[in-house]
């Protein structure tokens, strides 16, 4: 009985050590796929180099390149790659960046499950564990470098209609919790 539970301890203290260890281990953002590097841009603020709560005034690089810009709303759309695109959507309240919504639009159903995985792993890496959240998206939810709360969720989209492929969305706002 002894050397049963000194094996149970020794198995739960290596269990322990190791994952310290993958906490402690991140990819450096050149190692995830070109893919993951296209959407998220860099790995400064939370997505897209972008952080939320920043003036509207401090992303006009980013929304140089939109189709569609109102007072409080841009759009614009970006290739992927050759076959694949995605939509990006800023929301400001009063000047202030507040959402980011990234549609991805995989150029097959069987597509969307690769990248989906790919971008939890990277959110994973950035963030820490996630949570299942509403609607389906699995969620972390984080402090920007500005304090605020952030929730950014990613999530796999069926298709609604028979023309309409599988996506991938990616959304992070600036939340109370």
């Amino acid at each position: 009985m002894k050397k049963l539970i000194f094996g149970i301890t020794i198995l739960s203290v290596l269990a322990s050590c190791k994952s310290n260890k993958d906490e402690n281990t991140k990819l450096t953002f050149d190692m995830w796929t070109e893919d993951v590097q296209n959407i998220v841009v860099n790995e400064e603020g939370i997505i897209r180099g972008m952080e939320l709560g920043m003036p509207g005034s401090q992303i006009d690089k980013e929304l140089a390149k939109q189709e569609v810009k109102e007072d409080n709303y841009a759009y614009f759309q970006a290739d992927l790659n050759a076959a694949e695109f995605f939509d990006i959507e800023y929301f400001m309240v009063e000047d202030t960046l507040k959402k980011v919504e990234i549609e991805i639009y995989p150029s097959n159903d069987s597509r969307t499950p690769q990248l989906l995985v790919e971008l939890e792993s990277y959110f994973e890496n950035k963030f820490g564990a996630s949570m299942q959240g509403f609607d389906d998206f699995k969620i972390w939810n984080v402090k920007n470098s500005r304090g605020k709360n952030v929730t950014v969720g990613v999530r796999y989209e069926i298709p609604v209609t028979a023309n309409e492929v599988s996506k991938v969305k990616i959304k992070a706002e600036l939340t109370e919790w």
